[in-house]
């Protein structure tokens, strides 16, 4: 059963985050929950609750244990979608993986995207040179 309620999924996918993610990745999710959430207030057409729970869920699959089928039950099938876009798979290089979440034209998937890199620039503990390098081609597409 996929529960209804928003508040609902931020409870679940709230507990699910304090499950798998280690402090300082929980740290990170509430930030870019955030970010995302600030950015949808300025939009029409996104839910600020639905990016904020979009933004804790963005590294669960890719980064823990946590499973497909216990994240859609936390969050439901339609916030699941673009959970799975902001999924890098290891078979995709990461410019392709960029590509793909700009033509997928999922709105919160770019919003929390664009929150991670805001994230991840903004912060000396998530700010790594190696992260720089990954992530700085691809900062611009998504101002």
């Amino acid at each position: 059963m996929i529960k209804d309620s928003s508040y609902d999924h931020l409870i679940g996918v709230m507990n699910l985050a304090e499950t798998y993610y280690s402090k300082k990745k929980l740290k990170h999710a509430i930030r870019v929950a955030g970010f995302a959430c600030a950015d949808a207030q300025t939009r029409t057409n996104v839910d600020p609750l639905a990016a904020f729970i979009v933004g804790i869920a963005h590294d669960l699959l890719e980064d823990t244990e946590c499973s497909h089928e216990e994240l859609e039950w936390a969050i439901g099938e339609n916030l699941m979608s673009s959970v799975i876009i902001l999924t890098k798979s290891d078979d995709v290089t990461y410019e392709d993986y960029i590509a793909e979440i700009k033509l997928s034209n999922d709105q919160l998937a770019i919003i929390v995207k664009k929150a991670d890199f805001k994230d991840h620039f903004s912060e000396k503990e998530t700010l790594a040179p190696e992260l720089i390098q990954k992530y700085l081609p691809y900062v611009k597409s998504f101002l």
